[in-house]
């Protein structure tokens, strides 16, 4: 890690694309890279969804994808914490009540 580190501090001045001041804060400033061409079919998928959902609010595309997938029990597991239930953490992502939530909703802080 000392040896990489180094590379990188000696790397460093003569990268046009990043600027280092003196500031006490420590400031570091990129310089914008150009944008990416838009992927060939990005056009199509987007007016595909908007045909099929256009009237579903994205919230709850995200709302239905979460409770569908379960994604947030592991989420919750790879923090390392774990203290919050699933439910409770869909809650507070997506501004709205679960039904499990609903219920208990007094016992959410």
């Amino acid at each position: 890690m000392t040896s990489a580190l180094a590379k990188l501090n000696d790397a460093l001045p003569s990268l046009d694309w990043v600027e280092i001041s003196d500031r006490k804060a420590g400031a570091i400033k990129l310089t914008p890279i150009e944008a990416a061409p838009e992927p060939r079919n990005l056009r199509r998928i987007k007016n595909e969804v908007a045909r099929r959902w256009s009237a579903v609010p994205l919230i709850d595309i995200l709302k239905e994808a979460i409770l569908r997938t379960g994604c947030l029990a592991e989420v919750t597991a790879a923090t390392g914490t774990g203290h919050m239930h699933p439910d409770v953490l869909a809650e507070r992502l997506t501004h709205t009540p679960t039904a499990r939530t609903c219920a208990t909703s007094a016992a959410v802080t």
